[in-house]
């Protein structure tokens, strides 16, 4: 099953304010931990399993050898859970290897009538789905949960059933049929597959392009998750819809040099703890970005900062954008914004340095005639410390 690893930072477009979407971060499997047999094994617990079913095969007491059946295919999971796990083709030769032993194993237990009576066989039932979807014998993996649900229907396994035909259709793109399953799982709010379907039913909005429902859900989802790496990823997927929604400061953040050398204060619009973090991703992202990409995300960060009167955490983006990228369409932009953020923050021997540095860069000032003035704005006025 395809996923993608958990990521931290947001990666932005190239182009405009677009950002890319954020994507599912935790695996299926680590919701399941709880369920699945641990992936570590010993080179002799196969021969003792078979051992002990050979001794057992006519014992009265079926319970015990259901369960010798249950471990033994248990194992085989495990096993090819393992081999599936290291990607090389030798080991997934081993992997289908393990895969059919375990489907025979699970099939022995879960279709005889001399263990229909076993106390877990709904555990039985679902790993057996599960080790077949796991192979992608999906029509096979579906009977088999049908069974679970239709001859279990109090079973603790019954919602984890429909969060793994959730899962399928997820990544099959068939987000109609996946937000079908994802809200049966919401049936049951105690279950340990709630905040996972919450989470996910979160990028199922987030394709339908409904971003408020879809902060919602992982909103809803980080307050339910007990595991900490799915309450991490759901509350980074609700930061960055929070982060990216509503107003786009770049859009009406203009330097304002005689406003800011008179002192005029500007309206504040204050930055959430959590949209804060966000910012702070952007920020790191945009060292591994093209120069159009990390101009664009610099100055769109400075911006929402500068709103916030933070100009002390927007200069340095500032001066990044004209050290780096000097000659970028957005440069001009950076060095309006540096010179107001300078003046707003009484930093005026360093304003002055800059329009002297900017003065004496012929290259960097040609043509960029709204620099320009600001320079003989400002040198027209008698700036110095205070």
């Amino acid at each position: 099953m395809a996923r993608v690893l958990l990521v931290l930072v947001l990666f932005l477009a190239g182009a405009g304010n677009a950002v890319a979407q954020p994507r599912p971060a935790v695996e299926l499997e680590v919701v399941l931990q709880g369920v699945l047999p641990p992936s570590t094994v010993r080179a002799e617990q196969e021969r003792i399993l078979l051992a002990l079913i050979d001794d057992t095969r006519n014992a009265a007491d079926t319970e015990e050898l259901a369960s010798y059946h249950e471990r033994l295919a248990e194992l085989y999971l495990a096993q090819h859970r393992i081999a599936k796990a290291k990607g090389d083709p030798k080991a997934q030769q081993e992997a289908k290897l393990y895969l059919i032993k375990g489907v025979k194993s699970f099939k022995a237990l879960a279709d005889s009538s001399r263990f229909a009576a076993y106390p877990k066989l709904d555990r039985v039932l679902f790993l057996y789905g599960y080790l077949l979807y796991s192979g992608r014998y999906l029509k096979e993996a579906r009977s088999v949960f049908f069974r679970l649900i239709k001859d279990h229907p109090t079973s603790s396994f019954v919602p984890a059933s429909y969060l793994v035909f959730a899962e399928y259709y997820f990544d099959a793109g068939q987000l109609a049929d996946a937000r079908q399953f994802y809200e049966k799982v919401l049936s049951f709010p105690k279950s340990t597959s709630y905040a996972y379907a919450l989470y996910k039913l979160g990028f199922v909005e987030l394709a339908a392009q409904r971003r408020d429902l879809a902060a919602e859900a992982f909103e809803r989802a980080a307050k339910a998750a007990t595991l900490p790496a799915l309450q991490r990823a759901a509350f980074d997927s609700h930061c960055r819809l929070q982060a990216t929604a509503g107003t786009d400061h770049a859009a009406f953040d203009r330097p304002d040099l005689e406003a800011a050398a008179r002192g005029t204060a500007s309206a504040i619009a204050a930055i959430s703890t959590c949209e804060e973090t966000e910012l702070a991703a952007q920020i790191a992202a945009a060292d591994t970005m093209t120069e159009d990409a990390a101009v664009d995300t610099r100055l769109r960060v400075a911006s929402r900062l500068r709103v916030a009167g933070r100009h002390d955490l927007a200069m340095p983006l500032l001066v990044a954008v004209v050290e780096k990228a000097p000659m970028n369409g957005g440069a001009e932009r950076a060095a309006l914004l540096l010179l107001d953020s300078l003046v707003r923050a009484k930093e005026y021997d360093r304003v002055l340095e800059w329009v002297d540095r900017f003065a004496n860069d012929k290259q960097f000032l040609d043509s960029r005639t709204e620099l320009q003035k600001a320079i003989k704005f400002l040198r027209s006025r008698s700036l110095r410390r205070r």
